[in-house]
């Protein structure tokens, strides 16, 4: 069976390709530049939730229609797409999937909404579907990597598999094509992860995939763990780029759109140095306690988003906490147009946030909190200063 790759799994791991000898990744701070800026909370949002919608939402996007600003999601358990209006909290729309399901879409699982009757919906076998504002499915594509049901034949030595929809991963819609990120799957056999690309290109109009851009050197001659391997893309229009943050690298990577070029700028944190790969043998290879105890006990990069309204960068880095539980520290590192290091900034009490969450919207950027009142999903919003 097909699957997505999505981001609450800990599972196989591979080799990749260039660190050091002792199986890490330097983090060379020296590189950055002294910090003239940090964030500041300003406000919240709260959304008013049904008595069927918990604050437990993993899809969700921004949707600007006609200057007004809308969050969209994905009530995963009803299988109804939510569109609220920001500044009231209050609910717009609601669309149901139902008539979606007798076209082949019943397990959705993320949604990408560029409009309010052109929706992207992915489902856990490797499809994205395009539904209107009825619910109904206009198209259907296959992104799955493989062109045989049975998994053996990849399209391209290049493919990759499709990650799921997020909001540290959204697509984006350029010309005619969506943009989606890719991870290297553990079934990839006999496929180097020098080979592998990560931005999948989805031309809407054929429904043919294409990849472009490698995992950088720092995933060589060493193993990384799954969760080292999602990346975390952003486009900034004006310069057409995406800007690419891998999990273990403290370099981000800028892909021109136009003829391909990658360039990398460093974007590491204060807060830790090396990140070391997770140490293999025979013994505890298929072992997955210790390869989740190694992540808790690991540093790693996350997300990253940019501001248009700001023109800065967020990319999202983690330190683990003292006890070594799943819930990490998270800095916020500030980047400006042009990938310069700005800044870091240390969010207190990280346990109250759900940083897996996250959008930019005019007023900054906003992070789920973990409210105790499960009528209500509220947002913090940040906004960078010089100091």
């Amino acid at each position: 069976m097909s699957k997505i790759f999505n981001i609450s799994i800990l599972a196989f791991f591979i080799g990749l390709s260039s660190c050091t000898e002792r199986g890490e990744v330097e983090n060379n701070f020296s590189l950055a530049a002294p910090e003239t800026h940090s964030l500041k909370p300003t406000g919240t949002y709260s959304l008013i939730l049904d008595s069927s919608t918990t604050p437990l939402v993993r899809s969700l996007n921004i949707s600007e229609e006609n200057g007004a600003e809308k969050i969209v999601f994905l009530n995963h358990f009803t299988k109804h797409i939510y569109y609220y209006n920001l500044n009231t909290g209050k609910i717009l729309r609601i669309i149901n999937l139902q008539l979606a399901a007798s076209k082949g879409l019943t397990n959705p699982i993320a949604i990408y909404a560029r409009s309010s009757d052109s929706i992207f919906v992915q489902d856990n076998n490797n499809h994205l579907f395009l539904t209107d504002a009825s619910g109904d499915v206009k198209k259907k594509y296959d992104i799955s990597p493989f062109q045989d049901s049975l998994r053996i034949t990849l399209r391209t030595a290049e493919a990759s598999f499709p990650m799921e929809i997020f909001t540290g991963n959204i697509p984006f819609l350029i010309d005619g094509s969506l943009y989606l990120t890719g991870v290297m799957d553990e079934s990839f056999k006999t496929v180097s992860i020098d080979q592998t690309k990560l931005l999948i290109r989805l031309d809407l109009n054929t429904a043919r995939t294409s990849y472009t851009f490698n995992y950088p050197k720092s995933y060589s001659k060493t193993l990384w763990t799954i969760y080292f391997r999602m990346p975390s893309k952003t486009y900034n229009e004006n310069k057409m780029i995406f800007v690419f943050s891998l999990p273990n690298d403290p370099f981000v990577y800028s892909l021109s759109i136009n003829n391909s070029i990658t360039e990398k700028k460093y974007a590491g944190s204060k807060l830790f140095g090396n990140i070391k790969a997770f140490p293999p043998n025979k013994d505890n290879s298929n072992d997955y306690t210790q390869k989740n105890e190694y992540f808790f006990s690991s540093p790693n990069y996350s997300t990253i988003l940019y501001d248009k309204f700001r023109k800065v960068y967020y990319r999202f880095a983690y330190t683990p906490n003292k006890l070594k539980t799943p819930q990490k520290n998270l800095s916020i590192i500030i980047l400006d147009n042009n990938l310069k290091r700005l800044g870091e900034y240390e969010l207190k009490e990280t346990k109250k946030y759900n940083p897996m969450l996250s959008f930019v919207s005019k007023e900054g950027l906003n992070i789920a909190k973990k409210d105790q009142n499960e009528d209500i999903l509220q947002f913090q919003t940040f906004k960078p200063f010089k100091l």
